[in-house]
């Protein structure tokens, strides 16, 4: 049984100056997408799931045999439609509107910014775990962090209903617990031969008897026997020639259903029901080797949207900073960078442009 994981997308803030104004533009990248992919395959999972509705479904065409065949669509539609209608008592209270032609939340002007947040990461998260849930794909996310952003946000709230909505999907990502459990951690390489070996490691029998094995990790009753089963496979397949060279044993951390039984209000009831809840993992690995590959490549040269299209031609951004990294906190983006470093990037960026203006004007002063 393969172990798909659903798709994060990495934006990373990008800071450029327009060419003839001078003004400093802020915008989100997301040409890192091709070195996430990457990890992800690096560290063992077998298939990446986007939902239809996300811009980088229409990328996967364009992509290498080798890696295009990893990814699955699938169709978000319902979940998309149950998410608002779950979070539409919040959505009033608040003034939130959500734009389905867009795919994207509608804030009131004067929002104050931790609310706006809090919202994001409740709607977000909220449609992952529904993806997770009725998909049977793995889910990115950090309860605890998310849980004390939920908290914040309903005592904001004013409507009763909103808050009992927000209380239950506290309930929901309380109801687990975390695990530590073997697995294979890459080696050194470039990606493109991590890829290569990791095609073989799909046919290999000991690797696919692991995946199948972590099935049983979301069920609390057959959770001990697969934990026990993959550590037995992850020693076959260490020992195996063809994979052992380049992967290792590992220990990861995963959070499981803990089993109990959910008090579920009726607005929730389309999304949770007595089923298996999805299992949650730490992308953090993943997604600070994706950045590191990204920084050192020419990808960063052109910002792109989420779709593959660079933003604006006539910008001059910024390279990466060295300070840039992981937002902290379970977030999902990453920090711009120190002070001190933006400010001497800036800097250097003005003399470039102000340095051929000064040469035209040295010529037209001759002439």
């Amino acid at each position: 049984m393969p172990n798909p994981i659903l798709y994060d997308p990495l934006p990373i803030g990008r800071i450029g100056v327009v060419r003839r104004t001078e003004e400093v533009v802020l915008a989100h990248d997301f040409s890192a997408f091709g070195f996430m992919a990457e990890e992800f395959i690096a560290h063992a999972v077998t298939e990446i799931a986007i939902p239809a509705s996300a811009p980088e479904s229409s990328v996967i065409s364009s992509m290498p045999a080798m890696l295009r065949r990893r990814f699955r669509l699938i169709d978000d539609s319902a979940e998309l439609h149950s998410v608002q209608r779950v979070l539409a008592p919040i959505c009033e209270e608040l003034e939130i509107v959500f734009e389905p032609s867009r795919n994207q939340l509608k804030f009131p002007p004067r929002m104050d910014g931790k609310i706006r947040s809090e919202f994001a990461c409740l709607h977000e998260n909220l449609i992952r775990m529904a993806l997770g849930f009725n998909h049977k794909v793995q889910v990115s996310l950090k309860p605890d962090h998310v849980i004390r952003r939920l908290r914040s946000l309903r005592q904001t709230l004013r409507d009763p209903a909103g808050r009992f909505i927000v209380a239950q999907i506290e309930a929901l990502l309380g109801s687990y617990v975390t695990l530590e459990i073997p697995t294979l951690s890459v080696g050194q390489g470039p990606p493109a031969e991590l890829i290569s070996v990791f095609d073989r490691l799909l046919n290999d029998e000991h690797y696919l008897s692991l995946c199948e094995a972590s099935s049983g990790l979301s069920l609390p009753k057959t959770r001990n026997a697969a934990l026990s089963r993959m550590r037995e496979m992850i020693r076959f397949c260490i020992a195996s020639s063809p994979i052992g060279s380049s992967w290792n044993i590992a220990v990861r951390l995963v959070n499981a259903w803990k089993g109990i039984e959910l008090p579920t209000a009726d607005e929730l009831a389309g999304i949770v029901v007595p089923r298996n809840l999805p299992l949650i993992v730490d992308t953090y690995p993943a997604r600070q080797a994706a950045l590191k590959c990204w920084m050192t490549s020419d990808c960063t040269m052109m910002p792109c949207d989420r779709s593959g299209n660079p933003i604006d031609v006539d910008v001059d951004w910024l390279p990466p900073l060295k300070s840039m990294k992981l937002a902290e906190s379970g977030a999902c983006g990453v920090t711009l960078g120190t002070a001190g470093e933006l400010k001497g990037a800036l800097e250097l960026m003005v003399k470039r442009i102000e340095t051929p203006r000064r040469s035209a004007d040295r010529r037209k002063k001759r002439r």
